[in-house]
């Protein structure tokens, strides 16, 4: 029998919901605080045993210490419980003025001890109960039930608390039913970067957990059922966000999906599993992506190792000025490029941050800033460096990054292998777009050290951003540089590379494969008998900062009226006076001797 299928445009029930936060519900926040809050009592002054005079107060600390870091109330009952013996009654005392047989003397009697560690023993002190409940701060009822349990029971008790049957407002199986059915009624996306059974599950951003439990009470009216019991099973039992990447969704996997979507399931159920095998194996092709990056980071991490691993992506235009007024919907802004650099080892981010008047996004200008990185951050130690970047040919896949990386090798022998790795189109989900999510994008920002203020304090844990702002001098013309010794072209067809590897044996070849298990080919890429480039070759690849439009720079003008004085200052001495055809050029960055020219660009490949 052909397995049913499942429309997973609906939340389903899962095993592992949504990660719950660190702290959890004010309620479970007192719990851990009174758990781990016990604080040491007063002195027994007892002259028997002198509790006090025999322990030390670092003994004393060290025990408290212990007590309140265990788990949960259980684990402490337990540690309680191998502190106390129980043994017979030898002699009881008859109590006057009551009838013998008819008194309540107790059945067994107790010793309590603490142990504390002398030299390199943990020696047994006997205490009395004064002193036992001080060293522990807890109240007697605690103990005497720990006592009763052990003595009859061998065990200590287990906490008890909210496992009692006397809840005559408990929600019912059919009540807790209702409430998934009306969370699984609510249409959104999956992720499409995920091949894991739990995937998780996106509703629109202007819903919300208040606005959910709203519309559930409007549809049953005649239902009780409070916003926190309809949130925690909204947690427990579905793994949901809200909001959805929709610039990052894949094309492959949005077109099957209307495909799928718009046959019927019933008639025409033979095509619409092949349609979603389809689906299903391109996921799972891009998965493998994501699988590589994970062994890599694993392998940078591991102790001793020699292996640098590396994520590098642009992020989005940052405008300035940033700023609230309705007129920047309809005045061109300057944009601000941040180009990020996550080390996936030490788990470290790098922003080089820089206005459109000081250079491009072309591929010239992606590996200065890759080359300042790896001169720079990057442990000397290092024999192994594993890149991973979208396919962008414009910045990433292309001839002038081939052909840097083929030189960190065996040009400069920076490195005996680096491997570079391109993932399936729409699936290029890195580190370095989770570092862009901590940015406030409607930041008021006038000049550029306004958001490079903000990027310093958009991270503090594990480490803050590191951010660099490389200046015009910065930019180097490679392609130009890589001329003498390398190909005029790539020898092949680049955009179906899925990984792109230099060792030091493979002399003068490229080693590349369009798929991620399949074998790896080979191509010449150098020039017979040239030698390699000199370093003092490299040249500037502009010859000073880049001029934009007289539009937008008038449209700055109009702006700059809604700004500081300081920002003012910066507007008013923006380079400007380009044509207004090429203001937004992202291509290949202008070489140095086209822009003294200014009558020609020239592009990468």
């Amino acid at each position: 029998m052909a397995a049913p299928i499942v429309d997973d445009s609906f939340p389903q029930l899962t095993d592992q919901p949504k990660k719950r936060q660190k702290l959890g519900s004010k309620k479970e926040q007192k719990k851990l605080t009174a758990l781990s809050s016990h604080t040491t009592g007063e002195d027994c002054k007892c002259t028997r045993l002198r509790c006090f005079e025999v322990t030390s107060p670092a003994e004393r600390e060290s025990l408290l210490s212990h007590f309140n870091s265990l788990a949960n109330k259980d684990s402490q009952d337990s540690f309680l419980a191998t502190l106390i013996e129980v043994g017979t009654v030898e002699r009881r005392r008859p109590t006057p003025g009551v009838v013998e047989g008819a008194q309540n003397p107790h059945d067994y009697s107790y010793k309590c001890h603490v142990k504390v560690v002398r030299g390199h023993t943990a020696v047994p002190v006997p205490v009395c109960i004064k002193a036992f409940l001080a060293f522990f701060g807890i109240k007697k009822g605690r103990v005497e039930r720990i006592m009763a349990f052990v003595a009859t029971k061998g065990v200590p008790p287990q906490d008890q608390r909210g496992k009692h049957d006397n809840r005559p407002h408990a929600f019912s199986t059919g009540q807790v039913n209702m409430i998934i059915n009306h969370i699984s009624s609510f249409r959104g996306r999956q992720s499409h970067y995920s091949r894991k059974e739990t995937r998780k599950f996106y509703l629109p951003e202007e819903l919300n957990i208040a606005k959910m439990h709203r519309m559930y009470l409007e549809l049953h009216p005649n239902e009780k059922c409070c916003y926190e019991s309809y949130r925690q099973i909204f947690e427990q039992k579905f793994n949901i966000s809200f909001g959805y990447p929709r610039q990052d969704t894949c094309s492959e996997c949005d077109s099957l999906a209307v495909k799928i979507s718009h046959l019927d399931k019933e008639t025409q159920e033979e095509e619409v599993r092949r349609l979603m095998a389809e689906k299903e194996l391109h996921q799972r092709k891009a998965s493998v992506f994501y699988e590589r990056k994970r062994a890599a980071k694993e392998a940078a991490r591991a102790v001793g190792s020699t292996t640098a691993a590396v994520a590098f992506d642009f992020w989005k235009n940052m405008p300035l000025p940033n700023i609230t007024t309705n007129d920047v919907y309809y005045r061109r802004q300057l944009s601000l490029y941040t180009f990020d650099v996550h080390d996936l080892g030490a788990n470290k981010v790098y922003l080089y941050s820089y206005d459109e008047t000081v250079a491009n996004k072309g591929s010239n200008d992606v590996v200065s800033l890759l080359n300042h990185y790896i001169e720079t951050f990057v442990k000397p130690e290092a024999t192994e460096l594993l890149l991973f970047c979208d396919s962008c040919a414009g910045q990433n896949k292309n001839w002038t990054m081939f052909r840097y990386i083929y030189s960190l090798v065996h040009v400069r022998k920076r490195f005996q292998k680096v491997l570079i790795s391109f993932p399936i189109r729409g699936h290029s989900y890195m580190e370095c777009d989770k570092d862009t999510g901590l940015i406030n994008q409607k930041f008021k920002a006038e000049i550029p050290t306004d958001w490079i203020s903000h990027f310093v304090q958009a991270q503090r844990n594990p480490h803050p951003f590191t951010v660099i702002q490389p200046d015009v001098a910065e930019f180097k013309n490679f392609s130009h540089h890589f001329d003498p010794l390398f190909l005029a072209k790539c020898p092949v067809a680049s955009r179906p590379f899925r990984e792109v590897i230099f060792t030091k044996e493979s002399i003068g070849v490229m080693k590349f494969r369009e798929s991620w298990h399949g074998p790896f080919a080979d191509c010449v890429v150098t020039k017979r008998a040239k030698k390699p480039p000199q370093p003092n070759t490299l040249q500037n690849l502009y010859a000073g900062r880049l001029p934009i439009s007289d539009e937008k720079y008038k449209d700055l003008q109009v702006l700059k009226r809604f700004c500081t004085e300081p920002a003012q200052n910066f507007l008013n001495n923006l380079p400007h006076g380009r044509n207004a055809a090429h203001e937004d050029d992202d291509e290949e960055s202008v070489p140095l001797h086209c822009l003294m020219s200014r009558n020609k660009r020239t592009l990468d490949e």
